[in-house]
C-alpha cells in the first residue's frame, strides 16, 4: 500500500516539477520580450541604411564572384546569419535566446536538390575582422569582450565541426576591386572553397 502511494506521490512531484520548469521558461522568455519593448519604447530605433559595412561588402562581392564562376550549382552564399538558423540545440529553449543573438558574417550552404527543392546545408562560416571589429581599440573591456565572445562561437563552431575561415584585416588594407590584396584574398577563398577536406579552424592575415 505505501509503495503504492509514493508512486503517486512521486508521480505527483514529477508533474509539478514539470509545471515549475515551463513556467520558468515562460517568464524568462516574457522578461526578454519586456525588456526588448522597453528598449525599443525608449530608445531612438532606426533601420539601417546597409546591412554590411564597406569592407564586409567587398568580401562578399569576392565570394558572390567565386560561386558564380566555379560554384553555381553547388554553393549559395548568405550574410549575417545567426546562430539559430543553422544550429539546433534540442530541449534546450533558453539557451536559444542566447545563442540565437550570435551572427556569423557570412555563411557558406551547399545547394542539393530534392524532390523538386532545394536544400541548403552548412559547408563552412566565415569571419572577417576588419579595423571596427573591436569597436573602441582603446578601451580594454570592450576589446577582452568582443574576444571572448570570438573564442566562444570558434569553440561552438568547433564541437559541430563546422570549418571556419578568419580574416584578419587589422592594417586596414584596401580591398578595393582588382588591387593585390583584393586579387590574393579571391585567390586564397577559391582555393579554400574547392578543398573537400577544410580544416575546422583556419586564419589568414592580410
Amino acid at each position: 500500500m505505501n509503495s503504492e502511494i509514493n508512486q503517486r506521490i512521486g508521480n505527483e512531484i514529477v508533474g509539478l516539477e514539470r509545471n515549475i520548469k515551463n513556467l520558468n521558461q515562460e517568464l524568462f522568455h516574457s522578461q526578454k520580450e519586456l525588456e526588448l519593448l522597453k528598449k525599443l519604447n525608449n530608445s531612438n530605433t532606426k533601420a539601417k541604411f546597409s546591412i554590411l559595412n564597406k569592407e564586409e561588402k567587398q568580401i562578399h562581392y569576392i565570394l558572390k564572384t567565386i560561386i558564380s564562376e566555379n560554384f553555381w550549382n553547388k554553393y549559395e552564399l548568405f550574410s549575417q546569419i545567426p546562430f539559430s538558423a543553422f544550429i539546433r540545440i534540442e530541449g534546450e529553449k533558453d539557451f536559444f535566446y542566447d545563442y540565437s543573438r550570435w551572427y556569423v558574417d557570412f555563411l557558406i550552404a551547399r545547394q542539393t536538390e530534392r524532390n523538386g527543392y532545394f536544400i541548403f546545408t552548412r559547408e563552412c562560416v566565415i569571419e572577417y575582422y576588419g579595423t571596427g571589429h573591436y569597436g573602441d581599440e582603446k578601451n580594454d573591456y570592450t576589446r577582452k569582450s568582443v574576444e571572448r565572445r570570438d573564442k566562444i562561437k570558434q569553440l561552438f563552431l568547433e564541437k559541430l565541426e563546422i570549418p571556419l575561415l578568419i580574416i584578419k584585416n587589422a592594417n586596414n588594407k584596401t580591398l578595393a576591386s582588382n588591387s593585390k590584396t583584393f586579387n590574393d584574398l579571391k585567390a586564397y577563398l577559391e582555393n579554400f572553397l574547392k578543398n573537400s577536406q577544410k580544416n575546422l579552424r583556419t586564419e589568414i592575415i592580410l
